[in-house]
């Protein structure tokens, strides 16, 4: 799927007390918690040079992506849902149009607070915000 990679994670640890599950480890830079209402969509945006990761904590999401490194590439779709963690490569446009309230981790390899994140953020339309009651 335009290089996004969909992972359905398992427990690294589990026993009486509860369960461990690893997420990533690597050079991570960035990592922030984003909610999202039903019938809201996020994302819209590509990166140049960053690599950005999502993990679903809660919530069902369609993502759209399309990778702009592939002349006359089209959209492709997927749902994903609680447990799923997704890598976007660079140059690949991602947006989620959530289908239930969702809550994610946003984990990304440039620093949001240094400017790096948006700097490396552009903007582009592949999904529209539909208008809800």
């Amino acid at each position: 799927m335009d290089g996004v990679k969909i992972e359905r994670l398992s427990p690294a640890f589990s026993d009486e007390r509860g369960v461990i599950t690893d997420i990533l480890s690597g050079e991570m830079r960035n990592i922030g918690i984003i909610t999202q209402k039903k019938g809201v969509v996020r994302g819209n945006h590509y990166h140049k040079a960053q690599t950005q990761y999502t993990y679903i904590l809660k919530g069902k999401i369609e993502m759209t992506t399309k990778d702009l490194s592939e002349p006359g590439s089209l959209p492709k779709t997927a749902i994903i849902r609680e447990g799923d963690l997704i890598t976007h490569p660079a140059m690949v446009a991602h947006a989620y149009l959530a289908l239930e309230d969702a809550v994610f981790l946003a984990i990304t390899t440039k620093r949001r607070d240094e400017g790096g994140y948006e700097d490396d953020t552009f903007r582009i339309e592949m999904v529209k915000q539909h208008a809800t009651d």
